[in-house]
Protein backbone atom coordinates (compact mmCIF):
# COMPACT_ATOMS: atom_id res chain seq x y z
CA UNK A 1 0.00 0.00 0.00
CA UNK A 2 1.23 3.48 -0.47
CA UNK A 3 0.06 7.20 -0.85
CA UNK A 4 1.40 9.80 -2.45
CA UNK A 5 0.71 13.54 -2.77
CA UNK A 6 2.20 15.99 -5.38
CA UNK A 7 1.05 19.95 -5.52
CA UNK A 8 2.15 21.95 -8.34
CA UNK A 9 1.66 25.69 -9.14
CA UNK A 10 1.64 27.47 -12.74
CA UNK A 11 2.28 31.06 -12.63
CA UNK A 12 0.91 31.38 -16.13
CA UNK A 13 -2.21 30.22 -15.86
CA UNK A 14 -2.16 31.08 -11.44
CA UNK A 15 -3.67 27.22 -10.79
CA UNK A 16 -2.69 25.30 -8.25
CA UNK A 17 -2.76 21.82 -8.47
CA UNK A 18 -3.66 18.66 -5.83
CA UNK A 19 -3.01 14.93 -6.97
CA UNK A 20 -3.42 12.08 -4.45
CA UNK A 21 -3.11 8.61 -5.59
CA UNK A 22 -3.34 5.75 -3.23
CA UNK A 23 -1.80 2.03 -4.40
CA UNK A 24 -2.84 -1.23 -2.80
CA UNK A 25 -1.42 -4.16 -4.16
CA UNK A 26 -3.97 -7.06 -2.79
CA UNK A 27 -1.63 -9.59 -4.82
CA UNK A 28 1.27 -9.47 -7.93
CA UNK A 29 -0.93 -8.73 -10.32
CA UNK A 30 -3.96 -7.37 -8.10
CA UNK A 31 -4.52 -3.59 -7.43
CA UNK A 32 -6.65 -1.40 -6.54
CA UNK A 33 -5.96 2.47 -7.73
CA UNK A 34 -7.68 5.60 -6.34
CA UNK A 35 -7.25 8.93 -7.45
CA UNK A 36 -8.61 12.29 -5.95
CA UNK A 37 -7.41 15.55 -8.37
CA UNK A 38 -7.65 19.31 -6.88
CA UNK A 39 -7.61 22.21 -8.99
CA UNK A 40 -7.92 26.39 -7.81
CA UNK A 41 -7.52 28.97 -9.50
CA UNK A 42 -5.30 32.34 -7.74
CA UNK A 43 -7.13 35.54 -7.89
CA UNK A 44 -5.50 38.60 -9.52
CA UNK A 45 -6.85 40.25 -6.13
CA UNK A 46 -4.49 39.97 -2.78
CA UNK A 47 -7.57 40.16 -0.65
CA UNK A 48 -9.26 37.09 -2.22
CA UNK A 49 -9.08 33.51 -1.46
CA UNK A 50 -8.64 30.53 -3.95
CA UNK A 51 -11.13 29.30 -5.91
CA UNK A 52 -11.67 25.41 -6.85
CA UNK A 53 -11.75 25.61 -10.87
CA UNK A 54 -12.65 21.57 -10.57
CA UNK A 55 -12.14 18.40 -8.93
CA UNK A 56 -12.69 14.72 -9.49
CA UNK A 57 -12.05 11.16 -8.35
CA UNK A 58 -11.35 7.93 -10.24
CA UNK A 59 -10.97 4.10 -9.09
CA UNK A 60 -10.12 1.06 -10.82
CA UNK A 61 -9.70 -2.37 -9.92
CA UNK A 62 -6.78 -4.84 -11.70
CA UNK A 63 -7.45 -8.39 -11.90
CA UNK A 64 -4.94 -10.73 -13.34
CA UNK A 65 -6.24 -14.41 -14.11
CA UNK A 66 -3.05 -17.01 -13.98
CA UNK A 67 -3.19 -20.62 -15.18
Amino acid sequence: MYLVNNVQYDSVSRVVGWQSRFRWIVEPGNDIFFVYTHNWIDPLDPSARFATLDRRAAAKAVYTKRF
